[in-house]
């Protein structure tokens, strides 16, 4: 009924042998939600392990697929070459502060990415 080549060449992007990647030496970014079911945070791992130069692998907790879009501010933080920071929202304030400022801030109610990602208060 048709030639199936290229359907099988879009299968065989993932679920055929790793790509060598060694020769990759820009900076990598992995943005991977922790309930995404589409792909998992296994198959973020080997990515890891495959890519020369992870900086950081950022795993956002009960999140889905395409988490980056969600955190879109963060991957912006992280490719003007700031990814020392992390985009959080404290006090109803959009901040990138640094990472141990960031996890202290999400113990007392902060979340991550921009403001405009909050519920607003009801009311």
């Amino acid at each position: 009924m048709g030639d199936p080549a290229p359907e099988v060449a879009e299968v065989m992007r993932y679920c055929g042998p790793a790509p060598d990647l060694s020769a990759v030496k820009a900076p990598a970014f992995i943005y991977q939600g922790s309930a995404d079911n589409q792909v998992t945070v296994d198959t973020a791992e080997r990515w890891k392990a495959q890519l020369p130069n992870v900086v950081e692998m950022r795993l956002y907790p009960g999140e889905g697929h395409d988490v980056q879009y969600r955190h879109w501010d963060q991957l912006l933080l992280d490719v003007a070459g700031r990814s020392q920071l992390t985009a959080v929202c404290a006090s109803g304030r959009s901040r990138a502060v640094p990472k141990a400022q960031a996890e202290q801030l999400l113990k007392a109610g902060a979340t991550l990415g921009v403001c405009a990602w909050t519920k607003p208060a009801a009311g």
